[in-house]
């Protein structure tokens, strides 16, 4: 069995800081929060080489990289920032030996959605899982509280 934590229990620390705490504590790897003071974009991209130095000096993987885009925005200029910033890293997972993008659905939760809503996260879907395919990694959708994805039954739809 391997563990993993995520970067979020650890965002008092900045990335380096992170992985090196995930490594001395015992973990085999890490879910590397896509967001400040961790992997923002521009430390994924730029950064690359420098990062996954970190990762090797600790001998910890990366379980995932995780996201806390939505896509169920009405304003379309936010619904395509969202989408686009998924694109952009799906297609760094693999300079970090990820096979995993993890991200959320977008509020409300499925009790309060619109059909608009949901066909918002059906066309981002359609735009991201064919590019998740060309990159090999795998999108995981997170159960969360008023988000779509808020029961077993609304994760299936």
């Amino acid at each position: 069995m391997k563990t993993s934590v995520f970067s979020t229990s650890l965002t008092a620390l900045g990335l380096r800081d992170a992985i090196s705490t995930a490594a001395s504590a015992g973990f085999d790897a890490i879910e590397v929060g896509c967001f400040s003071p961790h992997l923002t974009l521009d430390v994924a991209e730029e950064r690359t080489g420098e990062v996954h130095g970190w990762l090797e000096a600790a001998d910890l993987a990366v379980s995932a990289l995780s996201l806390s885009t939505g896509y169920t925005d009405e304003r379309d200029a936010a619904w395509q920032r969202s989408v686009d910033e998924t694109l952009r890293y799906l297609r760094l997972c693999g300079r970090f030996g990820a096979t995993v993008l993890k991200t959320m659905p977008g509020t409300p939760s499925s009790r309060e959605a619109t059909e608009r809503q949901w066909g918002r996260f059906r066309r981002a879907m359609e735009v991201i899982v064919p590019v998740a395919r060309k990159e090999g990694a795998l999108i995981v959708i997170e159960n969360h509280l008023g988000h779509l994805s808020d029961s077993i039954e609304t994760s299936e739809r």
